[in-house]
């Protein structure tokens, strides 16, 4: 077997062995600190994806979100201590039982393995359940450059939309930008706030010209591109536009802000990854109802362009949670070194693809 299949399952399995010992000593879930839980599960996930270990991945993405929600809600631990604990059970019979096995992950049949189905299928449904009252938006609004102070607008819309739920993932992320005409923003309207569409109607300010609302919970699955170019870039790369099926985009200078249709993570950074991208210098994407995003990095990363990428990356960890940066690609001493940083101050885990 591949020593680093072998080292992928090896450092799993003592993560969930760690995450199992925690759970059952816990008596008391409202003194828990559940985010270590969701630290521990974020590398799990992360090492996943890397290995293209799609089930494993997708089941450690909804063990995330439960915790995250236990975190808010302590008292659902204990609806849910028995779930997690044979979850967790199983997925560490699983890399026993991939341990002893030769086959790629694609083609293995495995019954620990195949098993851990029903818990995607049961996790997905408790996500769901615990979100049900939650409703999401995609917001664009087009603004007139000619008005005074135009760009105060990004504010005043802001406090409007915070009556009535939670916005975020803004762009530009510089709400006094006079650059640009555009503010895009995702949206989660609070529950029992009645319909959305008569909710923004009430929004009046001289200063925009056009409003756009897509109710993002109409699509199956949503997802927030952005990319991050050396130069002025005024259009969506064809990569994208050949391979996904494009809800809705705006370029700003060197920055280009598409959502697109899509489910599969892997597809997504695999299509990123193996395309090949004129003066890109890194992307990030995530599913539109998360906050956490991924950070692809495109370039080589050396001491010579270190300073920029790291104004980059830091201009979108001030705004976004980021779970992990995947990278591409020759970096020297200093960019590993970068990313080790990250880890150790941010908990944001890296890898190559």
């Amino acid at each position: 077997m591949d020593k680093k299949i072998q080292d992928y399952y090896q450092k799993n399995r003592l993560r969930v062995e760690e995450l199992i010992k925690k759970i059952v000593k816990i008596d008391q879930a409202d003194e828990a600190d559940f985010r270590e839980d969701v630290i521990m599960i974020n590398r799990i996930e992360n090492s996943s994806f890397l290995m293209k270990d799609k089930k494993i991945s997708a089941l450690s993405a909804l063990l995330r979100k439960i915790f995250q929600i236990i975190e808010n809600d302590k008292y659902l631990f204990y609806e849910y201590k028995y779930d997690l604990l044979n979850c967790l059970t199983d997925i560490l019979r699983a890399f026993q039982a991939l341990a002893k096995n030769n086959m790629p992950l694609e083609t293995v049949h495995i019954k620990e393995y195949e098993k851990l189905d029903e818990h995607i299928d049961f996790f997905d449904e408790a996500v769901s359940k615990l979100s049900e009252n939650k409703r999401y938006y995609y917001i664009k609004i087009k603004l007139d450059r000619t008005k005074p102070l135009f760009f105060l607008t990004r504010n005043i819309l802001l406090d409007f939309l915070k009556q009535y739920g939670n916005p975020y993932n803004y762009t530009p992320q510089d709400l006094s930008n006079e650059e640009y005409d555009y503010f895009i923003l995702d949206f989660k309207l609070n529950k029992d706030m009645g319909d959305f569409e008569e909710i923004i109607k009430k929004y009046k300010d001289e200063a925009v010209k056009e409003i756009k609302v897509i109710n993002i919970d109409e699509f199956e699955s949503v997802y927030n591109i952005k990319f991050y170019y050396k130069e002025k870039q005024n259009m969506v790369p064809e990569e994208i536009t050949d391979n996904f099926k494009i809800l809705d985009n705006a370029c700003y200078y060197n920055l280009v802000d598409c959502y697109i249709l899509e489910n599969d993570e892997v597809k997504i950074s695999d299509t990123l990854f193996n395309k090949s991208f004129e003066n890109l210098e890194l992307v990030t994407f995530k599913r539109f109802n998360e906050r956490e995003t991924r950070i692809l990095i495109l370039l080589n990363m050396k001491k010579e362009n270190l300073n920029k990428i790291k104004t980059r990356i830091s201009e979108i960890i001030s705004d976004k949670e980021v779970k992990d940066i995947l990278y591409k690609g020759k970096h020297d001493f200093y960019g590993l070194q970068f990313l080790e940083y990250l880890k150790e101050n941010y908990n944001i885990e890296y890898g190559g693809y």
